[in-house]
């Protein structure tokens, strides 16, 4: 239960400061756990930092897991997927700020490992989709599976960062007003309208 506590508390301080300016002894004290207990479940401050990290993670995987098993058309699989981006923005706001921290902190000695841990989840789903859709003949117009895959993800991400507060939140009521943020279900409609649009048959170029 401790490291759980420990966990939720240093999402909100992490998410806030980033790993170089958060401070432990603010975790230690909101938590109500002593350094040494700490040091019986961490071995340093970098090792909790990553698990914490890590924890998020597992949710995502899990996501993942269960719509890449399922027998469902491409297009379902990819608005289950962004039902999820949706609820996991409302239900975890500071995992999404943590994430978004991560992208913000150049001098995160652990970036390029985290980028290739948090990428490597959503590329190889997205691939397979993509792959899939191409065996079937949905997508034959593109050719680029990681440039689509990539397209995709950015969406998705994007969408993360827009439904929790902050700049990218702004970003949306800047564009569209907060018709959206009001209506999450309209805004899932008009982005696999949009989606639905990568996945149709061939554009006659001859015009």
């Amino acid at each position: 239960m401790e490291k759980e506590k420990l966990i939720e508390i240093a999402i909100k301080e992490f998410s806030k400061n980033g790993l170089k300016n958060s401070r432990l002894e603010n975790i230690l004290k909101e938590a109500n756990v002593s350094y040494e207990k700490f040091s019986e479940l961490f071995k340093t401050k970098e090792d909790f930092y990553l698990q914490v990290v890590d924890y998020g993670l597992q949710y995502l995987q899990g996501v993942f897991d269960e719509v890449m098993a399922s027998n469902d058309p491409t297009i379902v699989k990819l608005e289950k997927l962004l039902n999820h981006a949706i609820e996991f923005s409302l239900k975890y706001p500071d995992l999404v700020r943590l994430y978004n921290e991560i992208t913000n902190e150049a001098d995160n000695p652990f970036l390029v490992e985290l980028a290739k841990k948090l990428e490597s989840l959503s590329i190889n789903a997205y691939k397979k989709i993509i792959n899939d859709s191409k065996e079937k003949g949905e997508i034959p117009h593109i050719e680029n599976t990681e440039f689509l895959a990539f397209c995709l993800d950015s969406l998705f991400v994007i969408t993360q960062f827009s439904f929790i507060p902050g700049y990218f939140q702004e970003r949306m009521k800047v564009y569209m007003g907060e018709k959206y943020l009001k209506d999450p279900k309209s805004y899932k409609e008009e982005m696999m309208f949009l989606i639905s649009r990568m996945f149709g048959p061939d554009i006659d170029e001859s015009y």
